[in-house]
């Protein structure tokens, strides 16, 4: 407006806005070279999806006929994260059949010790202290990875071939405490269903029919 009048103006009013503009500028700087660690920033990976069927005296509040046993999805589940620590929340999975119907999971705890049948023979055994719930009560640290188990029962599926057709995607979403949500989609595969060994957690065992797998060590995130 001053050139408009054409006057110059002031010398202080230079200062002022050069002060200003160096103090945004300053900000900004600042917000980009550090906004990563204000935020957390999940990233969530499915290195293993197993299936298989368990007693359903084993979990309270699911009704099963008589003589027939429950049908449970098992993931090994890694949530890792590169932004400001937090604890994992919400753990929401939902599973898309070949017939493009979409279930989504109820997540179970099974008692401590409790053996489960998984697909091929194999047996995997539940121990409390493995469930990711748990791990991810404690806030996950900038650069740091927790791996830990969930189980699924999900509702109106009878048989386990249903849970294992080839073409069935498996969909878990994560939360973080701001309540952002972190996705992570795995078909399934005769391979994601294979027992391995995982840092963070015992071994699984398999039957004597079975030979041992090697170990395998998640996808760096």
């Amino acid at each position: 407006m001053l050139y408009i009048w054409k006057k110059k103006p002031p010398s202080e009013w230079l200062f002022f806005f050069t002060c200003t503009g160096g103090v945004f500028l300053l900000f900004f700087a600042l917000q980009a070279a550090l906004g990563t660690d204000r935020v957390p920033r999940f990233k969530v990976q499915i290195p293993q999806i197993g299936v298989g069927q368990t007693e359903p005296t084993v979990v309270a509040g699911v009704k099963i006929a008589p003589g027939q046993k429950m049908p449970f999805v098992s993931l090994v589940a890694v949530v890792s994260n590169t932004g400001a620590p937090s604890i994992a929340t919400l753990f929401k999975l939902t599973v898309t059949f070949r017939d493009g119907t979409v279930k989504r999971g109820q997540l179970m705890n099974f008692d401590d010790g409790t053996p489960l049948l998984r697909e091929g023979g194999f047996t995997e055994i539940v121990h409390d202290d493995e469930f990711l719930p748990t791990r991810t009560a404690q806030p996950i640290p900038k650069g740091g990875a927790v791996v830990g188990k969930l189980f699924y029962k999900i509702p109106d599926v009878s048989s386990k071939s249903d849970l294992t057709a080839i073409g069935t995607i498996y969909r878990l979403e994560v939360q973080d405490l701001w309540q952002r949500t972190y996705t992570c989609e795995h078909p399934y595969s005769v391979r994601t269903n294979l027992i391995y060994n995982f840092p963070g957690l015992r071994p699984q065992s398999f039957s004597t029919t079975q030979q041992a797998t090697p170990s395998m060590t998640p996808t760096p995130p």
